[in-house]
């Protein structure tokens, strides 16, 4: 899967993607991920061994769970704009991403779409998977979370 990709479910395109690029508010992430991203970089960190790359990988986690629970949560989360632009881009009033961990279906009325007025718009957030499972389901032209417990 590239960087984000429609997909159609009945007649409803929907765009899916990580999320993160959408946390445009959050600069010190996105510098993070830049880096991280640059083919240079990857050939690199791919290069090292597993043992090293696990080692950073817990480095990583760690420094990010310090950082975020210091961030106010609106930083961490998208910022509404990105999230406009991006429907724009690919031409859909859905949108089905995680990274923010904060699951919800949010509702709201889009009129970015050239020619096609005002119209009803969803942004669909996924949870993480630490200790239950969460997707989207579609029907009858509506979408909902469904949690799944591991247990």
């Amino acid at each position: 899967m590239g960087e984000a990709e429609v997909i159609t479910s009945g007649l409803r395109p929907i765009l899916l993607m990580h999320g993160d690029s959408l946390c445009t508010d959050d600069v010190g992430y996105q510098e993070f991920r830049s880096l991280v991203r640059q083919p240079a970089w990857q050939a690199e960190f791919l290069g090292q061994p597993l043992a090293a790359r696990h080692a950073f990988a817990a480095q990583a986690r760690a420094q990010s769970r310090e950082a975020t629970s210091s961030k106010a949560t609106e930083i961490m989360d998208v910022n509404h704009v990105a999230v406009q632009q991006v429907l724009v881009k690919h031409g859909v009033c859905d949108l089905l991403h995680g990274h923010t961990h904060r699951p919800k279906v949010h509702e709201f009325a889009f009129g970015g779409l050239p020619g096609k007025g005002e119209q009803p718009a969803t942004r669909t957030v996924l949870g993480d998977w630490e200790t239950s499972a969460w997707f989207a389901q579609i029907h009858a032209g509506e979408i909902s979370l469904i949690k799944y417990n591991f247990q």
